[in-house]
């Protein structure tokens, strides 16, 4: 699910709206089955694909909130005709909503978002501010941890936060398959919270920012205290530096470094 349960419950409640959801695709088409987007009368919120498709289905929405037609079915040849060339067809319901019906849908999207990946950002200075707020955009459930209140304060309030003296607990009870990236103020710490990240088996990220020389130091560190060697491999350091091409010098920019490691986080989670 790509809207926010937050931004739905927002949008049902403001206004009577209709529910647009691809239930059947054929060949290349821009979404996959389930897709969904909500329509009222003023704006919509989500997408099926966007493109001539989405403005037809809005429109046929709009109509139905002034007809008070409850339910229909479109089916559409991505061709020419509505200016798409993707070569497919796509059918969509259009459903208006009732009390019961958006019951169901917020029910479906909190269930989905309780299941979707779990990210753990440990440091809240300039690149864990600026990497918490791209994942807000992502289908990941994302928690920036930091043992220092004051660095908090500013934090935007739609993103999850935890202030702990014992930041190395939130690991060991961490999701099987969650994700985790290191960006404290304090080298110590950081050794301390990768070390716990290597002891699990089913992570699916574990980036730690740094140089080539912090890595050396980190394994030095972690092979002197028993550390397996094929867990160490696994550890991404220096974070948004996978990938580059050719010589290019490493951009060091927060917010580079930021948009790089979100990279590394996507082709790595299990969505």
């Amino acid at each position: 699910m790509d809207i926010r349960l937050v931004t739905v419950k927002k949008f049902i409640n403001s206004a009577p709206c209709v529910l647009v959801r691809i239930i059947k695709i054929k060949g290349s088409t821009p979404r996959n089955i389930d897709a969904l987007m909500l329509v009222n009368e003023q704006n919509s919120l989500g997408t099926i694909g966007g493109g001539t498709l989405e403005f037809l289905a809005i429109e046929q929405a709009k109509k139905m909130l002034k007809t008070n037609m409850k339910q229909q079915e479109l089916e559409f040849a991505l061709n020419e005709k509505v200016n798409q060339c993707c070569g497919g067809r796509v059918k969509l319901k259009l459903q208006l909503l009732d009390e019961m019906q958006s019951k169901n849908l917020l029910q479906k999207i909190k269930t989905q978002e309780e299941n979707q990946p779990h990210i753990y950002l440990f440091g809240a200075g300039h690149v864990g501010k600026i990497l918490a707020n791209l994942l807000e955009f992502m289908p990941y459930q994302t928690m920036l941890i930091d043992t220092r209140a004051n660095v908090m304060a500013n934090i935007a309030p739609n993103i999850k936060t935890k202030i702990t003296p014992l930041p190395e607990v939130i690991v060991r009870k961490a999701k099987a398959k969650s994700a985790f990236v290191i960006f404290t103020h304090d080298h110590k710490l950081d050794f301390l919270l990768m070390n716990e990240i290597l002891k699990l088996n089913n992570f699916t990220y574990a980036g730690m920012i740094g140089s080539k020389t912090k890595r050396k130091k980190f394994e030095k560190y972690y092979i002197s205290n028993g550390g397996d060697q094929q867990q160490l491999e696994r550890m991404i350091c220096p974070i948004g530096n996978t990938g580059l091409v050719g010589s290019l010098p490493v951009d060091k920019r927060p917010q580079i470094i930021a948009a790089l490691t979100l990279g590394e986080i996507i082709s790595n989670i299990n969505i």
